[in-house]
């Protein structure tokens, strides 16, 4: 950032760090490209991070590319487990409930 210069705020994102969020559908891929997959059931976590998938473009030569960037949000689950989820495919906000968050704090 050049000097003399202030950072512009920006706006409101509803889904923040630390957000609890319920889902039911993940990113995963297929022929390379990102798409959704179900999990079966709804899951509640928090978010923890703001990424981007990318297509992977066959070239002629050399290694693939990559293109199409789309945004995804990571949702903790649990300490160990986390999942990329589409903003789309975000159902609800909750609020969290105690023993969930002693569950993901340990």
């Amino acid at each position: 950032m050049a000097r003399g210069r202030k950072a512009q705020p920006k706006p409101h994102d509803p889904y923040g760090l630390g957000e609890w969020v319920k889902f039911k559908w993940v990113v995963s891929r297929l022929n390379g490209q990102p798409t959704r997959q179900s999990m079966g059931r709804i899951r509640t976590g928090m978010i923890i991070g703001h990424r981007n998938v990318y297509d992977c473009l066959a070239t002629e030569e050399g290694p693939p590319a990559l293109g199409n960037a789309r945004p995804v949000i990571i949702v903790a689950v649990s300490v160990h487990r986390c999942y990329k989820v589409f903003k789309d495919d975000i159902l609800l906000e909750v609020q969290p409930i105690e023993s969930e968050v002693e569950h993901v704090g340990t």
